[in-house]
């Protein structure tokens, strides 16, 4: 997926190794390559190698630890919300598991309001509840 335009080294490795992830290439539980192999791999710096590590973890993608290496995380770590982790899933061929855990995440938003609703007087509530998300 190159025809994306990506800011930097550091992001395009992110698009790069997230994509990866999400298609399989590197499947759950597995140890990824070490950040020496990802820099020659991908012909980057190790400063941008971490970075990149550091982000795919905070999208729930990986863990990283010393003595362990990197790992791939299961789907239900990843963050549903983040629009990366979104794109990166739906331009694979996701299964029906994920792609019912994405629809199931939307919902949260609703459950939230509905549940907040019940602070409201009942007109409030009830036309709260009865809209469609």
């Amino acid at each position: 997926m190159k025809n994306e335009p990506i800011q930097n080294l550091t992001h395009q490795l992110t698009h790069d190794l997230g994509l990866a992830i999400v298609q399989g290439v590197y499947p759950v539980g597995s140890g990824m390559p070490s950040e020496a192999e990802l820099c020659i791999r991908h012909n980057v710096s190790r400063s941008a190698t971490r970075e990149a590590v550091k982000m795919l973890s905070a999208k729930g993608l990986l863990t990283s630890r010393p003595k362990q290496g990197i790992r791939v995380l299961p789907e239900s770590n990843w963050n549903m919300f983040d629009t990366d982790v979104l794109r990166w899933i739906l331009s694979s061929k996701p299964s029906l598991s994920l792609l019912l855990r994405i629809h199931s995440g939307s919902g949260c938003v609703g459950t939230a309001s509905r549940s907040a609703g019940r602070d409201l007087p009942p007109s409030d509530s009830q036309s709260m509840t009865s809209k469609k998300h």
